[in-house]
């Protein structure tokens, strides 16, 4: 189990906001007609939905985008499957934004973030973890008719207000899962993306 700060995280993704910027405005849309952060105070009602930035292009094609910042370059994806156990879903089941970016220290990650939630919610991943399962390291879960053995996260939380202490539950698919399972991803080293255009 590791500890969460929500403050923390919140600062941690400030401050990757100028690196994400960058990446946005030069391959994901160049000429924005509107290219608006969610303020977490002003918004609580957008952030509910997961929603970190909303684009829209020269097109009028609108990107919903969630960002998600992790520390370290680790091959997988992590998908929250609880935000509150055993109370509440997290993104990975309800998220209603359509792109979901993730930032590492030394690559980016676009995943269309919809067909990760239906699959999460066609194959009822809220029945497939628990609390006792927590106590492995990695558990056995069945998506779309595949087998698959996932390291799984349980991370704990504090309320700012309350200080009441809550638990998050995740899994992480790596890229071939990701592959077998159809859903689409671009992965970038910090060199790649440079030079590459993200359609």
């Amino acid at each position: 189990m590791c500890d969460y700060n929500i403050e923390d995280s919140i600062r941690l993704e400030r401050e990757n906001w100028p690196r994400a910027d960058k990446f946005y405005l030069e391959h994901l849309c160049q000429n924005p007609k509107r290219f608006v952060r969610v303020d977490y105070d002003k918004h609580p009602d957008i952030q509910r939905k997961d929603i970190d930035l909303v684009i829209l292009n020269e097109s009028d094609k609108l990107f919903k985008i969630s960002e998600k910042k992790r520390d370290r370059d680790w091959e997988d994806i992590l998908i929250e499957i609880y935000s509150c156990y055993s109370d509440k879903i997290g993104w990975g089941m309800d998220s209603k934004a359509n792109k979901l970016a993730y930032y590492l220290p030394s690559s980016v990650v676009i995943l269309e973030m919809q067909p990760i939630v239906e699959i999460m919610r066609r194959n009822r991943m809220t029945e497939q973890i628990d609390w006792i399962d927590f106590r492995k390291k990695n558990i056995k879960v069945e998506i779309d008719g595949n087998t698959f053995e996932v390291p799984e996260i349980k991370a704990r939380n504090q309320h700012k207000e309350t200080q009441e202490v809550y638990h998050s539950l995740s899994i992480c698919l790596n890229r071939q899962q990701l592959d077998k399972l159809g859903i689409k991803y671009q992965w970038y080293t910090n060199e790649e993306w440079k030079n590459k255009k993200v359609v």
